[in-house]
């Protein structure tokens, strides 16, 4: 193999790893509305924009996200009027995993939602996950997001951000709603 060759075969692989450790971001997939909730254009959910125990005011989330056992945080999600809305719910583990934004490590999209930690495990409303004990009844499906590059490759590639905990565990929430023809008119007013 000649010297030209190789070089142009070496310079192609390190592109290739640039071009992988860049983040595509899927800011374009959300929109904040006047209001603070956050739409998810590819699912139709409307999502708070901060963690449950936190605030939002003047466009970001203040104070400090409350850690919550499984009922606890169902419990929040039935009480919650937030955002004029009696709607919330906790999302079931499909709706959480939408919000991995895998080409950026395993985290949220920070500008629709600041203030969460890139390295936290949420709830969903899914039960019947496996836990080390084997026990599937009692267990609770979470997502996991955190900071590492590792986008799916096949089905099973979603394994290592969903587990299964007992409900009760403390861990952090974020609610959700479907979304409404009053928020899409809300949207299409404000801008």
């Amino acid at each position: 193999m000649n010297k030209q060759a190789l070089m142009l075969m070496i310079a192609g692989l390190f592109a290739g790893q640039t071009a992988l450790a860049a983040c595509n971001s899927n800011d374009a997939d959300y929109v904040t509305s006047s209001q603070g909730w956050v739409l998810q254009k590819s699912t139709g959910l409307i999502w708070q924009p901060c963690l449950g125990g936190m605030s939002f005011e003047s466009g970001s989330c203040t104070g400090t996200p409350t850690a919550a056992n499984w009922h606890q945080a169902l419990q929040a999600a039935q009480s919650n009027s937030d955002f004029q809305s009696s709607e919330w719910r906790l999302p079931n583990v499909k709706e959480v995993s939408s919000l991995l934004q895998f080409s950026c490590g395993t985290r949220i999209n920070e500008a629709a939602f600041a203030g969460q930690p890139i390295d936290s495990t949420l709830w969903s409303s899914t039960v019947g996950a496996p836990v080390p004990d084997g026990n599937y009844s009692n267990a609770v499906m979470t997502v996991r997001f955190f900071d590492e590059v590792q986008p799916p490759s096949n089905s099973f590639s979603y394994a290592p951000f969903i587990t299964g905990q007992a409900p009760t565990t403390t861990l952090n929430f974020r609610l959700v709603r479907n979304a409404t023809a009053e928020d899409f008119l809300q949207l299409q007013a404000s801008q």
